[in-house]
């Protein structure tokens, strides 16, 4: 149970730290997860 609960704090801890950048993310969070399917799965591809 403290385990859990302990586990929960930290992923609350890690929201809050998140939000102040949430506008940002909102922002460019498509181009940038675009940007890295390509980058990560077609590149390796295009290469050989």
């Amino acid at each position: 149970m403290n385990i859990m609960k302990c586990k929960i704090e930290k992923c609350d801890e890690h929201k809050s730290s998140l939000l102040v950048d949430k506008k940002n993310i909102d922002k460019s969070w498509e181009d940038e997860l675009s940007q890295w399917i390509i980058e990560e799965f077609y590149s390796p591809y295009q290469a050989s």
